[in-house]
């Protein structure tokens, strides 16, 4: 909708001109939010989770928050860290890249693949 009221509100506004109607196994074609559903899928700044399910009833957790705002100002995730900042994100962790890149004050630099990388 705020596309519809001002096509420069978001970056992908112009991008996103027509967009398909995301298709999540939870979420009907006539669920209150799915234009906004929509715009996050199709602007990937969430993308939902590997089982086509996007959970729009569920809390958003403090990584998943983080991840979206990294995917929103267009951040990371940090790769090639190999010391945990903090002692509960192991490098184990499904967002372990993205918290890093959220946490550290560094220089964006890139890898010969594209990835971010901390110099």
């Amino acid at each position: 909708n705020e596309c519809k009221n001002d096509n420069s509100a978001f970056d992908s506004c112009q991008k996103i001109t027509n967009y398909s109607t995301a298709t999540f196994s939870d979420v009907s074609s006539k669920h209150w939010a799915i234009e906004a559903i929509s715009f996050v899928k199709e602007a990937k700044v969430m993308v939902g989770y590997e089982d086509n399910t996007f959970r729009p009833n569920e809390k958003l957790t403090r990584a998943q928050a983080v991840v979206v705002l990294n995917n929103l100002f267009k951040r990371g995730p940090l790769t090639g860290l190999t010391t945990p900042t903090f002692k509960d994100v192991p490098t184990t962790n499904w967002a372990f890249s993205h918290i890093e890149e959220a946490a550290k004050k560094h220089t964006i630099n890139f890898d010969s693949n594209g990835n971010e990388i901390l110099k």
